[in-house]
């Protein structure tokens, strides 16, 4: 699987752009983190690969097959792309099993009982959302997703709803579980400890432009700007 995003821009009404000429490429088992300022175009960008928007120029093309651009848009179900958002949107009403389930598809390569042992969520089936920790409804919303056997997951600011003492823990549970699972991620942020933890890639976008894209080793030891430096910390 190989994700190509091809001079992607957009905007909204007359306003100024969110979006401007952004090319990037995602290869199969590797998570790019995607990491700039509030208002920068991360979680536009992150709906443009979803499905949910149009691109006003550019294309999205999934195994060299055009999935966006602004004549033609292939719908979110028939993309195999999952979206983890910032509040886990999990269902209140229903139990974790249930939540599970409801992603799941009868043809998926996904046992569910084998992600209950590997998500480590056994016990936890007739809970209720609001029964659980911040990490754990993210453990569930990650399970969801795989149940639907996507080939990309995308995570939208995965840590916000979770608190500063217990984010490193999850930042590490995370990194062990896409490692097991070998699944292809891409997750948006403002933290560059995020990226330091899960990211072989980075893509840095400051005010809707890319301004450095590269490995993360490159990104931390040979900064493009100011901007990416203060990002990373330095």
């Amino acid at each position: 699987m190989k994700l190509e995003v091809k001079h992607i821009s957009k905007s909204y009404k007359k306003g100024s752009p969110v979006l401007q000429d952004i090319s990037f490429s995602l290869e199969q088992g590797k998570t790019l983190s995607v990491i700039g300022n509030s208002g920068g175009g991360k979680s536009t960008l992150l709906k443009l690969l979803a499905g949910y928007e149009f691109p006003d120029q550019g294309e999205i093309l999934k195994d060299g097959e055009l999935i966006s651009s602004n004549k033609y848009i292939l719908p979110p179900q028939k993309r195999k792309i999952g979206m983890i958002f910032q509040d886990y949107a999990l269902f209140p009403h229903l139990t974790v099993d249930q939540n599970i389930r409801f992603g799941y598809d009868k043809n998926s390569s996904q046992n569910i009982n084998e992600l209950y042992d590997l998500i480590r969520l056994n016990g936890f089936e007739k809970r209720y959302p609001n029964e659980l920790s911040g990490g754990e409804q993210q453990r569930v919303a990650i399970a969801r997703s795989l149940a639907s056997d996507p080939d990309i997951i995308l995570m939208d600011e995965p840590f916000s709803s979770i608190d500063i003492v217990h984010r490193e823990e999850v930042r590490m549970e995370l990194k062990e579980l896409f490692k097991q699972f070998g699944v292809t991620v891409m997750l948006v942020s403002h933290d560059f400890r995020d990226a330091i933890t899960l990211a072989n890639d980075v893509l840095v976008l400051e005010s809707g432009k890319a301004i450095q894209n590269a490995s993360l080793d490159e990104v931390v030891k040979n900064p493009s700007s100011d901007f990416v430096a203060k990002l990373f910390g330095q």
